[in-house]
């Protein structure tokens, strides 16, 4: 039995919880090669350990990195790090963020930028189906199991990403998805991204989660303004020193990059 195996088995009996792998590593628990064989051969995905020489090299550097990512499609694109932008915010946007998260995402898509997200309801899901329709590169990062098209509005996503971009989560097949687990999967969204966008968020939300996250990480972060009258944070954001994006060429600029148009 491999390292790797090891690790995959001891994420899989502990349903992908990041502390209760450690602890099991910690407490040097037997593993029955037999049982672990078994197990991790049962996946019908692919799987990539901290061990392992391509693991994502941006991740290595977060806090609590996740020590399996289970994932399915296109795992180079977890490794085109300068490349890559988050767009996130609320589940419930008003038509104006929607019109901008697909405007957005599709202009980075056609400046060959890959988008990352959580593929939740509302603006990650618009932004998502914003490159796809413009034939760009997306990443999903699940907060449950990688066999889970959750939410089942955004299951056409899933089923696209799958063949065509990148399924990615820390949790094992089976894994339900619950509250407690989206921040989790939120520092992963923010570990693959060298800049994040707040396309929509209320002032105490899980986007501001993802927007703190991405600035203790030393991310660049971004926001969509809004009128003065809205009930938004995004003007509040980019008071505080934050990019104004109102363009994929902003998003660019923002994070450093280059174009390379759609690949």
């Amino acid at each position: 039995m491999t390292k790797k195996d090891a690790l995959v088995y001891l994420s899989m009996i502990s349903g992908g919880e990041f502390d209760k792998i450690m602890e099991l590593i910690h407490d040097d628990v037997r593993i029955d090669p037999f049982e672990a064989e078994k197990l991790v051969s049962t996946l019908d995905c692919q799987t990539v350990t901290i061990l392992d020489p391509n693991y994502p090299e941006a991740m290595k550097h977060m806090f609590a990195p996740p020590v399996v990512l289970y994932y399915y499609g296109n795992f180079e694109l977890m490794n085109q790090y300068k490349r890559t932008y988050a767009y996130v915010g609320s589940r419930e946007p008003d038509q104006y963020a929607k019109d901008m998260a697909r405007k957005i995402s599709k202009e980075c898509a056609d400046l060959g930028l890959i988008l990352v997200n959580g593929m939740a309801r509302g603006i990650d899901g618009e932004s998502l189906r914003g490159a796809l329709e413009a034939k760009g590169k997306c990443i999903a990062v699940l907060g449950c199991g990688i066999d889970n098209p959750y939410p089942i509005s955004n299951k056409d996503i899933y089923a696209k990403l799958k063949l065509e971009g990148l399924i990615v989560s820390e949790y094992p097949p089976g894994i339900e998805p619950s509250p407690e687990k989206f921040p989790d999967r939120n520092r992963i969204v923010v570990g693959l991204s060298k800049g994040v966008v707040i396309g929509s968020s209320k002032e105490k939300s899980g986007t501001m989660i993802t927007a703190k996250l991405a600035a203790d990480n030393f991310r660049e972060v971004g926001a969509v303004p809004y009128r003065a009258t809205d009930d938004n944070i995004c003007n509040q954001l980019i008071k505080s020193g934050v990019y104004l994006i109102e363009s994929g060429q902003d998003v660019l600029d923002m994070i450093g990059g280059y174009a390379v148009g759609k690949k």
